[in-house]
């Protein structure tokens, strides 16, 4: 039986830790420590390590950055054959500054960059019937809708994702973000970044509200539970999956959504698909960093037999 591919259009960045000092808009900036990041890249990552084929597609730069990203990724077993690279681009990085007040520079950078060919050539990998998770965040809105367009067509299903307010933050046209959002077929949207647009910000109420706005089946996950609602606005609630003590909570978003990502991939139905995806999140809080504590398939098969 072949292996479920699945793939994911959004940030894969290389982030740099530097510490801030106190008092001072100086910053210590000895030997940063650096690591890959970028929640499409992280869900990649954990539907990998869950045994499926996951492909990466995007544009990088073609320089040492680009290069960090590809080999963090391929070693992680998410197939990068199919991404674009550009010598006159630069790859995406952050600069993530600690201190008393923590922040994060977000650089512009190759995803920005993508043209209209270049979203046809990456899309067109995408065979029907097959996920994609579509990241709203740092990629114009509508690049975004290109790429969803032309995915849909293909037959392909839209797991979009909102990590950003795209109006507030990312200065989107609201029309424009109303046409996105209405491309996809599973909408799992950060809870925070969906505030600013609903009336209401009760996780349960929020997810009924955009389920009906946008006939999609929605999932809202949190620290404290899960919320999802097909197409009538009708759902129900799932436990957070976490495990006894949470250590890091960082990387549990993104854990969730390759769990989740790979379940339906599978063809798992959506509450068995949840609860993957809560598993994931629930092994991953409770160890430092965003991927160390991401599981493999057979964890969670020990996990079930004990």
């Amino acid at each position: 039986m072949a292996v479920p591919r699945v793939f994911g259009f959004g940030t894969a960045t290389l982030a740099f830790s530097v510490q801030g000092v106190a008092g001072s808009g100086d910053l210590l900036a000895h030997d940063p420590g650096s690591q890959l990041q970028g929640e499409t890249a992280n869900c990649l990552v954990q539907a990998a390590r869950l045994g499926l084929h996951a492909c990466w597609l995007g544009k990088l730069g073609q320089d040492w950055i680009g290069s960090r990203v590809l080999e963090e990724l391929e070693d992680e077993g998410v197939d990068c054959s199919g991404a674009l690279l550009d010598e006159a681009l630069c790859s995406p990085f952050r600069v993530e500054i600690a201190g008393t007040e923590p922040r994060t520079i977000r650089l512009p950078n190759a995803l920005a960059k993508l043209q209209i060919p270049d979203v046809e050539f990456l899309a067109d990998q995408i065979d029907a019937g097959e996920w994609v998770v579509v990241e709203v965040a740092e990629l114009p809105v509508p690049t975004l809708s290109a790429f969803c367009s032309r995915a849909k067509r293909r037959k392909a299903r839209v797991m979009m994702t909102v990590d950003l307010d795209p109006i507030r933050q990312l200065e989107a046209d609201p029309v424009e973000v109303q046409l996105l959002l209405a491309q996809a077929d599973l909408l799992v949207p950060n809870h925070a970044a969906m505030q600013p647009l609903c009336e209401n910000g009760n996780p349960e109420i929020m997810a009924a509200d955009l389920a009906r706005q946008y006939r999609c089946v929605v999932v809202l996950w949190t620290a404290a539970g899960t919320w999802y609602c097909d197409a009538s606005g009708l759902g129900d609630e799932l436990a957070a999956g976490f495990a006894a003590e949470i250590v890091d909570a960082s990387g549990s978003e993104a854990a969730f959504r390759g769990g989740l990502l790979a379940g339906l991939a599978q063809g798992d139905s959506l509450p068995g698909a949840l609860n993957l995806g809560g598993q994931c999140a629930g092994r991953t809080g409770a160890v430092p960093g965003t991927r160390g504590g991401m599981p493999r398939a057979t964890e969670l098969e020990l996990d079930r037999r004990l």
